[in-house]
């Protein structure tokens, strides 16, 4: 797996007035988009400016690589554990294991490593192909229109298929809002952007 790689899933960015706080602290809706697709074009072009967020897992995917070097990535899973801090876990595998490794970024440090000697074998992520992380939470919460992103899981879809009938790429997006005990979950295309499910727990 080359470290090229994972510089593609959070080399792009939006700007930051898309998101109040950015992920700095917690990452808002924010559904002014009147002036979205010029500022979009402008801060995508600068690929110093993105999330602290993708930031993060930039660190966690750069980490995951120096420990195991031959692996490609499988999964990747985010919590927001408090304001500004996340809980990002790493999966991958080689020819013969799995690992996992596990990133704590209030304390900017791996804090639990796994390595299995069994492979499933499940595909790689493609992740020269993948949409930024920035970009899928900015159509995420627009389409919510409400709350925070609380979980994010990347992985193969088996059950969605694309026009070919191909297993697709996909982001599980949790979304709160803790004022009104609103939820929402969504389903995006890792590599179009499209929504795939949408279901509100109100």
């Amino acid at each position: 797996m080359k470290k090229s790689n994972f510089k593609q899933l959070v080399s792009l960015s939006l700007s930051a007035s898309l998101f109040v706080g950015v992920f700095g602290t917690v990452v808002m809706a924010q559904t002014d988009s009147s002036k979205e697709s010029t500022e979009t074009e402008t801060v995508i072009k600068d690929e110093e400016h993105f999330s602290p967020l993708a930031e993060y897992l930039n660190t966690a995917m750069d980490l995951f690589t120096e420990e195991f070097p031959d692996a490609e990535l499988i999964e990747i899973d985010i919590e927001l554990e408090k304001e500004g801090h996340y809980d990002i876990q790493l999966t991958g595998q080689d020819s013969q294991h799995e690992y996992e490794l596990d990133y704590d970024t209030e304390k900017e440090k791996v804090i639990e490593r796994e390595t299995d000697r069994e492979n499933d074998n499940e595909r790689a992520l493609p992740l020269d192909d993948l949409l930024s992380i920035d970009e899928i939470n900015e159509i995420a919460l627009t389409e919510a229109g409400f709350g925070e992103i609380t979980e994010w899981t990347l992985d193969w879809d088996n059950d969605e298929d694309d026009d070919e009938g191909q297993a697709l790429v996909c982001w599980d997006i949790k979304i709160e809002d803790k004022d009104s005990n609103r939820e929402v979950a969504l389903e995006i295309a890792a590599l179009t952007g499209d929504i795939l499910s949408i279901e509100h727990d109100d």
